[in-house]
């Protein structure tokens, strides 16, 4: 099973609830397990909205398009109500920012929307941390996408 860095240094803090419910959302998706993944009680707003990120990644090369703008939408939620009282968490805006992008996949003409929205929580997700490498290669999915 390949899992994300990041994931496997979460897994080495033993006991840390953030830790433990981003590596079940990693775990329930690399096996791709979207029963699992949707039945997570997820205490963390950041892995609630990775968990629907998660399951519209499943839902959208299966061609349920209903499924992944339904989970979409919720995470979406999430990431609002979030950005509400933490207009700053960098890692949030950008998953908004995938979020937005994925969106798109369903639907295009969503563009007016998800489309400029995403592409404005990316630009201030760069200009609070220039060098975030996460940014930068959802800039480049962008463009190619784009």
């Amino acid at each position: 099973m390949n899992l994300p860095l990041a994931v496997l240094w979460l897994s080495l803090l033993p006991g840390s609830p953030v830790a433990e419910e981003c590596l079940q959302v990693e775990l329930a998706f690399a096996a791709n397990r979207a029963a699992e993944l949707q039945d997570l009680q997820l205490q963390q707003p950041r892995w609630r909205a990775l968990r629907d990120f998660r399951l519209a990644a499943i839902y959208i090369p299966a061609d349920d398009r209903r499924r992944a703008a339904a989970v979409l939408r919720r995470g979406l939620g999430e990431v609002h109500q979030h950005l509400r009282g933490h207009p700053d968490d960098v890692e949030m805006l950008l998953l908004g920012a995938m979020m937005d992008g994925q969106y798109l996949l369903i639907n295009r003409w969503r563009f007016a929307h998800n489309g400029w929205r995403g592409l404005r929580r990316l630009a201030r997700a760069e200009r609070l941390q220039q060098d975030n490498p996460r940014a930068a290669l959802i800039r480049a999915t962008a463009k190619i996408v784009l």
